[in-house]
């Protein structure tokens, strides 16, 4: 009798045991469901109703606490989620204050005014754009000759006058100071390629050729070269400056090839100020030859 009795309560141990396992394994998987780092996390609305169905018993009070916390904390973020995206965001303004205004009036067909009294008018503003035009600017120095009796009567006085010619960029170059400044810009602040450059041009109604593009910005290069050579005084002479060296392919014409050559960036890390230095591969061992852009 004594062997039987103990034979079953060994049997009824090992079947606690097992129970007991597999409701730990539940409440672990619960718990990382609830409370872990999740993909795909669905917290329920009323946690009780999860708790009544679930294990009761094994929750303590502090872990139904953080339960209805957690879910509590994810119904308010779902509301909030819920009314952010329902609202329309607001569109900043364009600033035009600077622009020019160009006004165009529009009036009603078949309006008698001696009948109708006119109210404050309906305002509706448009963004345009007026394309760049190319024109040529013709300069005309009118000339004066003295009267033949004043030539004669004041010997000293100048025969002929005529107005000074103004400054231009280039000397006996049809390019202008505006032309030669946008071909520099679309360059070095747009990084158009000549190319692109002589066929916004030729849309334009000038055919220009590569050749008298590439004169025009060696010469205006060559001008720029004072200011170049100051800012490179600045920024050198400055206490604290930063250097950055970046690679860059340049064409070789004897070599019919590109070559690699270095870009040096130079910056005046107090003032701001920036100039650039190009040396090429074969001008490693002569950094004092520079190529200015």
């Amino acid at each position: 009798m004594a062997e039987s009795e103990v034979y079953k309560l060994l049997k009824e141990n090992e079947r606690l045991k097992m129970l007991v396992s597999s409701l730990e394994n539940q409440l672990a998987w619960l718990r990382k469901k609830v409370f872990g780092s999740m993909s795909e996390k669905h917290l329920p609305l009323n946690p009780s109703e999860l708790q009544s169905s679930l294990f009761p018993d094994q929750m303590s009070a502090d872990e139904k606490a953080k339960l209805q916390a957690e879910a509590q904390k994810e119904e308010e973020k779902l509301d909030k989620l819920i009314s952010t995206k329902s609202e329309k965001p607001s569109r900043k303004p364009l600033n035009t204050t600077k622009l020019p205004v160009k006004e165009e009036h529009f009036y009603p067909e078949g309006i008698n005014e001696r009948e109708y009294t006119e109210l404050a008018p309906e305002i509706t503003d448009s963004l345009e754009r007026i394309p760049a035009q190319v024109y040529i600017r013709r300069i005309v120095r009118h000339k004066y000759v003295l009267k033949s009796n004043l030539q004669i009567e004041q010997p000293e006085r100048r025969t002929f006058e005529f107005a000074e010619m103004p400054a231009l960029a280039i000397e006996k170059c049809i390019a202008g100071t505006s032309v030669l400044t946008d071909i520099v810009l679309d360059k070095f602040m747009y990084h158009l390629p000549f190319y692109r450059v002589i066929q916004k041009y030729k849309e334009g109604g000038v055919v220009l050729n590569d050749p008298t593009m590439n004169g025009w910005f060696a010469a205006t290069c060559e001008r720029l070269k004072p200011l170049y050579d100051k800012l490179k005084c600045e920024v050198l002479s400055s206490e604290y400056i930063q250097v950055d060296e970046s690679t860059i392919p340049v064409i070789d014409n004897e070599k019919h090839r590109t070559t690699k050559s270095y870009m040096w960036r130079v910056r005046d890390a107090l003032h701001g100020l920036v100039y650039f230095r190009l040396w090429l591969k074969k001008q490693i061992s002569r950094p004092e030859t520079i190529i200015k852009l």
